[in-house]
């Protein structure tokens, strides 16, 4: 979260993921939540923040959208000085 009263916003779906796994490629398995960040705070619980993106070996198998379980005010002054400094930082570095 940037600029928020918290440093991270807990996610959620809307239903429970199942994934079907081939028996052969269960070592191939790999899962990451994307999003365009950073998050900016004020999130409101039920915001769409990301997608769960599930890919068995190559092959994208699965896309769910995640959305914030948690509502995230924004941060005091001292909070928001501090995420933008660690971000022209990390800004730098990419």
């Amino acid at each position: 979260m940037f600029g928020g009263a918290k440093s991270s916003v807990a996610l959620k779906a809307k239903a429970p993921i199942d994934v079907l796994l081939p028996i052969a490629n269960r070592d191939k398995l790999t899962a990451r939540i994307v999003y365009q960040g950073p998050v900016s705070a004020p999130v409101e619980e039920g915001q769409p923040v990301g997608a769960l993106r599930v890919w068995i070996g190559d092959t994208l198998s699965q896309e769910t959208p995640l959305f914030a379980a948690e509502s995230v005010g924004v941060g005091t002054l001292p909070q928001r000085a501090f995420d933008a400094a660690r971000e022209l930082a990390v800004g730098w570095l990419r």
